[in-house]
């Protein structure tokens, strides 16, 4: 029951973050409370997450990331098991690179490239993608 509150929680953040580059706090809340809910509270890791913390506000004050991509990576933390963080990190870098071919591809074709840059890329859908599964991992 919870899982599919959470799938349709990522559909809408997946839609928000494609169409509008933009995930709202309400979204990020609701994405840590279900993934808490659905690990059985097992996996938080306090230490890590303060640590996950001040690497997204270093990554965000470098640029590297929005606000809205750290919140909803720290949001599905807490209920991964620290087991799983490499996996998933790594799968938000794959999929994110993958799609960042595929934007800096269409911009090429498109001749294009300087409205990708300006748009950015819409970095919740792998974090989506990445922190879901490593819900289920650790709930399983």
């Amino acid at each position: 029951m919870f899982a599919v509150l959470l799938i349709i929680v990522a559909c809408s953040i997946v839609f928000t973050d494609v169409t509008r580059r933009h995930i709202s706090n309400h979204q990020v809340i609701t994405v840590a409370m279900l993934s808490l809910v659905i690990s059985g509270f097992t996996a938080f890791a306090p230490l890590a997450c303060l640590l996950a913390l001040i690497t997204g506000l270093v990554l965000f004050a470098a640029g590297a990331f929005a606000g809205g991509d750290i919140k909803l990576m720290l949001a599905f933390l807490p209920a991964i098991q620290l087991q799983w963080w490499s996996l998933v990190l790594m799968m938000v870098a794959i999929i994110g690179g993958v799609m960042a071919l595929g934007y800096l591809g269409y911009g090429w074709i498109n001749n294009r490239m300087q409205a990708v840059r300006e748009r950015g890329l819409p970095y919740g859908v792998p974090i989506v993608i990445a922190g879901f599964g490593g819900v289920l991992l650790s709930a399983g």
